[in-house]
């Protein structure tokens, strides 16, 4: 047994304490692929979008308005899953996540939401018309050290599988590659004013061998918009290495340019725990893609001990999309301690912990 003190805020609720050892294989009963877990995909309800033909973050029911989905092989087939849900569904570790401006919702596929022995797996958009200029634009991010595709396909007559004709990538992955969002785009010009479907396909031949776990998000058909900036991260204030906090902590945010074109001259706000926003303006130029750290001039007294909503957010004018405008994070003030003890389970690859609060929030590393 080993004891730790760690500081930790007076206002936390509960603790998890996760081993390292992501990959012990005694722990979960049989049948186990080494890594991963038998997992029942759940399916959430929230909202659509809004912009470009087609925009789809995944964050309303499962499959979306118009979309359907296709498991030649069974299985239950691609799912919905909720940004922080760790370990990653059929896996002993990994957090599900999403790319920047992707909201709390994506879509996912792994090894075992196949068929028993192989996976063909569909996701297809609804209908879609094409017009100049569209592009087709997703993020994929694939976890875990097996090989797997995704097919991107299309059709120009249905949704059934036979129709899909039309391969626009094959993207393929080998056991080391992956593991970071990434946006692909693709050209739409060849098919103009015809009206398509977009479909796509994991698929392994042997998902016991093959087959890793595959985090789909942000599809996008059209014209990029000219205006679309946002939130999409706040490093400062944070409770990385304390939680005692000062009568003047700076508020440092993350602006995203999605747009097209570049972004100047618009305001960014914060506001603590639903008060007064506090709002400035961004005078540096960000380009289309690009990001930029800004900090605010003004500062925020946090000395008080408690707990704390910070939510940033901007507010350009003309900006066509906006869920992903704003971004919110918890902090605390205190100088209590706790003490945690930690029973060690006789794997010698077990030297180390992270400790977190129920938000997934690290507390101690």
């Amino acid at each position: 047994m080993r004891r730790i003190t760690i500081i930790a805020w007076f206002i936390l609720i509960s603790i998890i304490v996760f081993s390292q050892n992501l990959r012990n294989y005694n722990y979960f009963s049989a049948p186990v692929k080494p890594g991963k877990i038998s997992h029942s995909p759940s399916v959430f309800q929230a909202k659509s979008l809004e912009s470009y033909t087609l925009e789809e973050s995944f964050e309303g029911t499962f499959p979306p308005t118009g979309w359907t989905k296709a498991n030649p092989d069974g299985g239950p087939g691609w799912n919905q899953q909720t940004v922080g849900t760790t370990p990653i569904p059929g896996w002993q570790g990994g957090t599900i996540d999403a790319p920047a401006g992707g909201g709390s919702k994506i879509a996912f596929c792994t090894w075992n939401t196949g068929g028993s022995s192989s996976n063909d797996q569909w996701l297809i958009t609804s209908q879609v018309l094409i017009n100049s200029g569209d592009e087709l634009k997703f993020w994929v991010r694939k976890f875990g050290p097996y090989v797997d595709n995704l097919d991107v396909k299309l059709s120009t007559t249905n949704a059934q599988t036979a129709s899909f004709t039309v391969t626009i990538a094959n993207l393929t992955w080998t056991t080391t590659e992956g593991d970071a969002w990434t946006e692909y785009t693709y050209s739409l010009n060849t098919y103009i004013g015809q009206n398509v479907y977009i479909a796509f396909r994991e698929h392994v031949a042997d998902n016991y061998n093959d087959g890793a776990a595959i985090l789909f998000d942000m599809v996008r058909i059209g014209t990029p918009p000219a205006s679309d900036v946002g939130i999409t991260a706040i490093s400062s204030p944070s409770n990385e290495t304390t939680c005692s906090l000062t009568a003047s902590e700076n508020v440092t945010v993350t602006v995203m340019n999605f747009g097209s074109a570049a972004a100047t001259g618009f305001p960014v706000s914060y506001q603590v725990n639903g008060g007064t926003p506090v709002t400035e303006t961004i005078s540096a130029s960000i380009n289309a893609g690009a990001t930029l750290d800004y900090t605010f001039t003004q500062s925020v007294n946090l000395s008080v001990y408690g707990g704390y909503e910070i939510l940033a957010y901007t507010s350009m004018v003309g900006d066509a999309t906006t869920f992903n405008d704003s971004y919110t994070v918890s902090v605390g003030s205190s100088d209590a301690y706790i003490t945690v003890d930690l029973l060690t389970d006789a794997y010698p690859s077990e030297s180390s912990w992270i400790i977190i609060t129920q938000n997934n929030d690290m507390v101690h590393k």
